[in-house]
């Protein structure tokens, strides 16, 4: 079994008053010539404004590593919608498939998910 611990700084770009249920969640390692810091620069300020365009997004939240030993991932993406409909029919699209290839030409691996919340209350 493999454990990471992360110290991760959060940044919601996107936050609707009502939890939606269904989520993309991605974790991303920077590129190898990439400083962390640059990383972080990279997506707040370049690769935000590509997700901010998808269609349906309830929230969205960027989590960083910005210390520390090295991890599996530099930051993590959830991205909400309100059902898993919705959620497929955004990640098809032309306009996730530009913001993805921005990623991968800024990273040297990523761990997608699609993950459907159920609240215990």
């Amino acid at each position: 079994m493999r454990l990471e611990r992360l110290h991760l700084t959060e940044h919601t770009i996107i936050d609707h008053p009502t939890p939606p249920r269904c989520k993309f969640a991605a974790g991303l390692k920077r590129r190898a010539d990439m400083s962390r810091a640059e990383f972080a620069r990279w997506w707040l300020e370049r690769h935000v404004p590509y997700v901010k365009k998808f269609p349906a997004v309830r929230k969205y939240r960027v989590s960083l590593v910005e210390s520390g030993p090295e991890t599996i991932v530099d930051g993590l993406a959830e991205v909400w919608f309100d059902d898993m409909a919705t959620l497929r029919r955004v990640t098809a699209s032309e306009v996730v498939k530009e913001a993805q290839q921005h990623s991968v030409a800024h990273t040297s691996d990523r761990i997608r998910l699609c993950v459907e919340e159920h609240r215990i209350r």
